[in-house]
């Protein structure tokens, strides 16, 4: 922020657009699955009707807020740590590093 010059403002008016379209939508899917389903209308977590309207909520949430997620990267409204669609090589750098170097050949 100080680097490039911005203000408070201009620094976080993207990543508000960005972050709460993208988590509104995914919102709205996640209640709309849940209530659908029934999950909702539960009194404990105890109850498997519970757990079902989870597992029908969560991934529908995720496939909402993908298309919203694409469109706002392809638009550069919202910043992504990767390039294109490619994973940036400092976090895979670091993972194969990292495993790498923990990794013994089998049988030693």
């Amino acid at each position: 922020m100080r680097t490039q010059g911005k203000t408070f403002v201009e620094a976080f008016k993207p990543i508000w657009i960005g972050e709460g379209f993208s988590i509104g939508v995914m919102e709205i899917a996640i209640n709309w699955a849940n209530y659908s389903v029934g999950g909702m209308q539960t009194r404990s977590v105890f109850e498997a009707v519970c757990w079902i309207g989870i597992a029908v909520a969560v991934p529908a949430g995720f496939l909402a807020a993908w298309p919203v997620n694409w469109w706002l990267t392809n638009r550069d409204i919202k910043k992504c740590h990767c390039a294109k669609g490619v994973p940036s090589e400092p976090l895979f750098g670091t993972w194969r590093a990292r495993r790498d170097s923990n990794s013994r050949p089998l049988g030693s």
